[in-house]
């Protein structure tokens, strides 16, 4: 045993006196707990960078050795330097959670679950607030921040700019393992659905397939479809879907990471076209040879599909080539655009602009006398109706046109006509037909031509047989018997709900008494 078992305390805290002279035993015997606190402290000060040497450095040092020899205090030691926030994940993850159902589970082991029941614990802890320090939740909660944190500094960006990319690259080299042979064991199946667990989860969702529609149709001579008939929609698009002779609907493989990864490691073991028994075998017919194979052990693995929801879909050589080529094309064009200068407009103009012409309120004069137009004179509303089987009273129209202009103050229009010997004598000729004319009669209501056809036969055939036209009755009014006058408002009668008032005989007008019977009925 080393010599230092039997040394006495010097001073190593001052807070703690009764302590002084005791030896590195009895303070291991009796409170390990503040054995363990003072050790912890201490390694945080040395990590800090603090390496003085004096007699209570020293003395704590000898402690820490001696404290090493056994496995509960070290234990302690590490769990204190833990929950001060010092120490690293990996010395955090062999810590026992300590409190709970999973008291028993270490943090790494805790945290790594992907039952519901301790993700769920996870996430408790994680938004717990108020929770004493230097607690095991406490720590516990540093654990989970820490290895979030970790973990999203350590993750992968893939192409298309989303995490986790790292666990997707993973998974498609496991399963590229598959190409060669033609079944999966079960701890081959533990494997991949450990990996599928760790994905993200847009990649575990359910894929959306591209659109397969053309932005523009393309027209010209050797543009034009190979289809006589192009009147069904949706054809062109139907025959695009199918485009190898016997195969399934194709897709490209960017239509989900995981397959697109899986054919970036088919394209890198297989470069360029491969000879296999003296055939020469297309690159991409030896690609979707052993992409089949992979498919065709996922899918025929039961307990694969029940576990995880791998979507390996379809593929072909041409939609292989398709989008191996445009990969290629837009890594190109990204390498040609990194030496290019990107030409940037400066906002701001180099000269100041031009100042805003002002609107003027009013038209501007230049010095000529303003344009006065000549408006007519309004004669809206004046003009005749003209009734079907009417005379027109064209003299009424002409007389009533002068009266209007002269009311508007304006000359009498002029009329043209021929010319005539003797302008005396037209002018007694015309006063004395506009005399002779009888006055137009005001016309009457507008009677449609088959009505007025209709009254016209039945007029004639009532004159045929004699009969003369029956004149309406008259209908009798109701006379008051105290005033010998029609019961009407004009002779000053009215009534109120069954009750007749006459104002000549009561002395009183139809407003008062109704004023009355109105007040009784409230």
């Amino acid at each position: 045993m080393p010599r230092y078992i039997e040394r006495p305390l010097v001073s190593l805290l001052s807070s703690r006196p009764q302590y002084r002279g005791k030896t590195f035993k009895w303070l291991l015997s009796n409170d390990a707990g503040y054995a363990a606190m003072v050790l912890a402290s201490h390694r945080q000060e040395r990590e800090r960078g603090d390496t003085s040497v004096t007699a209570v450095m020293g003395n704590k040092e000898a402690l820490l050795q001696y404290a090493g020899l056994f496995p509960d205090v070290r234990a302690a030691i590490q769990e204190r330097h833990v929950r001060e926030g010092s120490g690293t994940p990996a010395q955090e993850d062999t810590l026992l959670v300590g409190f709970g159902n999973f008291a028993t589970l270490t943090f790494k082991d805790l945290y790594n679950a992907v039952d519901k029941e301790r993700k769920g614990f996870i996430r408790w802890v994680r938004q717990k607030k108020d929770i004493r320090q230097g607690t095991k939740m406490d720590a516990l909660q540093k654990y989970t921040c820490v290895i979030i944190s970790f973990n999203v500094q350590m993750e992968s960006l893939g192409p298309d700019g989303k995490p986790g990319y790292d666990h997707v690259v993973r998974l498609a080299n496991s399963l590229v393992d598959l190409r060669s042979k033609g079944f999966i064991t079960q701890q081959k199946v533990d494997e991949i659905v450990t990996l599928w667990d760790k994905l993200s989860e847009d990649d575990k969702g359910a894929l959306i397939y591209p659109a397969r529609h053309r932005e523009r149709l393309v027209k010209g001579r050797f543009k034009v479809s190979h289809s006589k008939t192009n009147v069904t929609p949706g054809a062109d698009s139907l025959k695009r879907c199918f485009l190898g002779e016997g195969s399934g609907p194709a897709q490209w493989p960017n239509a989900s990471r995981l397959v697109e990864a899986v054919c970036l490691a088919l394209c890198r073991i297989y470069p360029a076209s491969q000879t296999v028994a003296g055939v020469r075998v297309n690159r991409w017919a030896a690609i979707l040879r052993d992409y089949r194979i992979i498919r065709d052990v996922v899918l025929d693995s039961p307990r694969l599909m029940a576990e995880t929801k791998l979507q390996l879909f379809e593929l072909n050589q041409q939609t292989l080539s398709q989008w191996h080529n445009a990969r290629i094309k837009k890594q190109e064009s990204e390498v040609l655009q990194q030496g290019i200068r990107t030409f940037a407009s400066p906002l701001v103009a180099s000269e100041p602009l031009p100042p805003v012409l002002f609107k003027h309120v009013e038209p501007v004069r230049h010095g000529h006398p303003a344009y006065e137009f000549d408006i007519p004179a309004d004669a809206s509303g004046q003009a005749a109706q003209r009734v079907r089987g009417q005379p027109s009273s064209v003299g009424a129209a002409a007389d009533a046109m002068p009266a209007a202009a002269q009311v508007r103050g304006q000359p009498h229009p002029v009329q043209v006509g021929f010319a005539v010997p003797d302008t005396a004598h037209l002018r007694q000729a015309t006063d004395t037909a506009a005399i002779a004319v009888p006055a137009a009669t005001p016309p009457g209501p507008k009677v449609p031509r088959t009505t007025a056809w209709r009254r016209r036969k039945a007029a004639e055939a009532a004159a045929a047989q004699g009969a003369t036209k029956k004149k309406r009755q008259q209908t009798e009014q109701y006379v008051c018997q105290k005033c010998g006058q029609p019961k009407t408002k004009e002779f000053g009668h009215s009534q109120f709900r069954g009750v007749h008032f006459c104002a000549k005989t009561s002395g009183k007008t139809v407003e008062q008494w109704t004023e009355e019977m109105r007040r009784g009925q409230r």
